[in-house]
């Protein structure tokens, strides 16, 4: 079972257009709603891998019934939602056929009463937990939940739940908080990591360095993400960098929660690490190459991980100096 944690869920609303255009009408073509929020995301992918899952938030208001009617009909049957009075926020995601970067417009979070939170922290401290399970803890935090609690949370986990692995994907405050809770598996990208290690990572044998020290504090996994540069995954015992093939990118959105996803699946299916972090990426590069907030499929996630190549040991630090290169002049 991965249970995932979205205390700031939301509804996505994604619409594709021609083109942008100001002081005129945009017409919008094509329109998707879908349930939202990175925890979210992670569950609606690990539903299409065939993995029992269920989904942990805040609710509230037309916005909220609608999520929760949308992941009914996306086929997960098994949500628990903690009831909230306000309404759950809305992101509207603009996507563009004449090659405009996508427009992502977030309504901020709903505000979270003390009774609420109360009774998520009650729901998660009976989760009927196993050896093998996990739960995620994924994106930001709503007003009226401290910054810091992810930290206590996976601290509190990690005691009453041994048994439980907690994976933890956030950012900023809500990052370097969480990390003092010991977090099974940490995902990353470049300039998290950096402000997370509060040091700008100009050179391979800094970065590692720094991974080593999260690792040595409790966190068994490391998986750094790298866009189409694929990802690096650190364990106490090895570093194995894998490189998907390069496809035409349709979206972006969501890529991140897709390739946890893919991670916790074949972890779960007990593959080594390496084959773990191979399939991760073939999930996160599958769905880049799927429009709007949709997931890919079975059948396409096999194909790429086919091609997906993986860096030599003996290239790694190489290849990692270099990837550092373009980071390093930009903070020169």
């Amino acid at each position: 079972m991965v249970y995932t944690l979205t205390l700031n869920p939301s509804l996505d609303i994604s619409s594709r257009m021609s083109r942008l255009v100001f002081d005129d009408i945009n017409r919008i073509e094509k329109k998707q709603l879908d349930p939202g929020g990175k925890g979210i995301n992670v569950s609606r992918m690990l539903a299409v891998l065939g993995v029992e899952t269920l989904p942990i938030a805040f609710y509230g208001g037309y916005a909220g019934k609608q999520s929760l009617e949308l992941l009914s009909k996306g086929g997960i049957s098994k949500v628990h939602p903690i009831i909230i009075q306000d309404e759950t926020r809305t992101i509207h995601n603009f996507f563009f056929d004449d090659g405009t970067p996508p427009l992502r417009i977030n309504e901020p979070g709903p505000s979270i009463r003390l009774s609420e939170r109360k009774a998520l922290e009650d729901f998660l401290k009976k989760l009927p937990s196993q050896k093998d399970d996990w739960l995620v803890c994924s994106g930001s935090l709503p007003p009226g939940v401290p910054s810091s609690f992810y930290g206590t949370l996976i601290r509190n986990m990690r005691r009453i739940h041994p048994s439980l692995s907690v994976a933890l994907d956030s950012d900023g405050i809500f990052l370097s908080k969480g990390v003092k809770g010991r977090p099974t598996l940490l995902k990353p990208n470049l300039w998290e990591l950096s402000r997370l290690v509060e040091n700008p990572l100009s050179s391979w044998e800094l970065l590692v360095s720094a991974v080593k020290r999260l690792l040595t504090k409790g966190t068994e996994f490391l998986l750094l993400s790298l866009g189409e540069k694929g990802a690096i995954g650190f364990s106490q015992s090895e570093i194995v960098w894998w490189v998907p093939p390069r496809l035409k990118v349709l979206s972006t959105v969501g890529c991140g929660d897709v390739f946890m996803a893919g991670f916790l699946h074949a972890i779960g299916k007990k593959s080594d690490f390496s084959e773990a972090v191979r399939f991760a990426v073939s999930c996160g590069t599958a769905k880049a190459a799927v429009d709007g907030t949709g997931l890919p499929t079975r059948s396409s996630i096999r194909k790429i991980r086919e091609s997906t190549r993986l860096i030599s040991s003996s290239q790694i630090s190489l290849k990692g100096e270099a990837l550092l290169r373009p980071l390093r002049f930009e903070r020169e």
